[in-house]
């Protein structure tokens, strides 16, 4: 069955030897209208104490006040 397949993928080594953060949150994307910002900052400030020294956050369909 496998045994006439002929193509290699190369594998690549993407570590990087010095990262620039030792750990690093990323959340899921925040939808909606509602107003969750007080939630989002424990979130941030419970994450912060525990290491975290990078945050990643997609949003998406919010409302104008909230994206500024």
């Amino acid at each position: 069955m496998f045994d006439d397949v002929n193509e290699k993928v190369p594998v690549l080594d993407r570590s990087a030897v010095n990262s620039k953060y030792t750990l690093t949150f990323c959340l899921a994307p925040v939808y909606g209208k509602g107003s969750n910002w007080l939630l989002l900052a424990e979130l941030v400030e419970h994450y912060k104490l525990q290491g975290v020294e990078h945050f990643y956050f997609y949003f998406k369909d919010i409302d104008e006040y909230s994206r500024e």
